[in-house]
């Protein structure tokens, strides 16, 4: 792949201009065994491995193992999976005017795992769900913005990248969706996590320690539409020294449609209905209250 870009019309700006070249190879292995038994139903088993081989920053070989055991009363699945990862620099992120002005990036490199289950009640009109996952990475790339004072900064005065030697990840997450009628249904997902450089032991920075979700969508059965959605995103730090704090986010959007004959229907949503403006990042501010709407028509 290559990279050039310009500014227009400013003749002082100089050119962006990289190259790299990134060849894949990947092979994966999946067998199920119908059990049937008094301790399983049905197991699955995948393997897969795959080959990066970057131009400018050598091969790297990554594995991924998982499996899945569903238990005799059909209603139960335990779930497992361990995989690694590797990611070099983009292009961007290696010549743009934000690249390290001290040192070449390194490729990103992560070993992670996750054990969880699904559950399925009321004859599989509710599933919930749990996982625990946890990720160790090497070499993360972050983006420092320059909001605190920074030697690179003087270089770099609106930001750069970096590499963030040791970081890591741990949580929960829980899941949950139901059909409570037919023609209600809801569902809601809640995600707490720790992320953390590891040589500092401060939080990564733009990462929430808190985060959920939900919504519900009613379906009449003419057709007809309503629901809503909610995301809130807990509070956080947008820099790594963790001095610029960044306050909670929600988010309320809310839809609806209705048909109008065989082939047209109408239909509208209000995005950040609270008009909440707390910033995503340092200096940014959120798109406010939306209104959208339209007609779509089949042929």
């Amino acid at each position: 792949s290559t990279l050039d870009t310009d500014t227009l019309p400013d003749p002082t700006d100089m050119p962006t201009t990289g190259r790299d070249r990134l060849t894949s190879y990947y092979a994966q292995w999946q067998t199920t065994f119908a059990q049937n038994s008094a301790i399983a139903r049905q197991i699955t088993l995948t393997g897969g491995a795959r080959r990066d081989q970057d131009q400018e920053f050598g091969g790297h070989t990554s594995l991924k193992v998982a499996g899945d055991w569903q238990l005799p009363d059909g209603t139960t699945v335990l779930r497992a999976n361990y995989g690694q990862g590797f990611k070099a620099p983009t292009l961007y992120e290696l010549f743009s005017e934000y690249s390290n002005p001290f040192a070449r990036l390194a490729p990103e490199t992560a070993d992670g795992w996750e054990a969880g289950f699904d559950h399925l009640l009321e004859q599989g009109k509710v599933r919930v769900s749990a996982v625990y996952f946890s990720r160790d990475e090497q070499n993360e790339i972050e983006f420092d913005d320059c909001a605190t004072s920074d030697p690179g900064c003087l270089l770099r005065p609106f930001g750069y990248y970096y590499n963030v030697g040791r970081s890591s990840d741990r949580g929960v997450e829980a899941d949950l969706a139901a059909h409570l009628t037919q023609s209600l249904s809801v569902w809601g997902s809640y995600t707490n996590m720790k992320a953390i450089d590891e040589l500092t032991g401060l939080m990564l920075a733009r990462r929430a320690h808190v985060l959920y979700n939900g919504g519900l969508t009613w379906t009449a059965t003419g057709g007809a539409s309503l629901g809503a959605t909610y995301v809130y995103q807990g509070s956080r730090f947008d820099d790594a020294a963790n001095t610029v704090p960044l306050a909670p986010t929600e988010t309320l959007d809310v839809f609806g449609s209705y048909p109008l004959g065989k082939w047209m229907q109408i239909f509208g949503r209000v995005e950040n209905l609270l008009n909440n403006q707390a910033e995503p990042a340092y200096g940014y501010r959120p798109l406010g209250r939306g209104f959208y709407g339209g007609v779509r028509v089949r042929l």
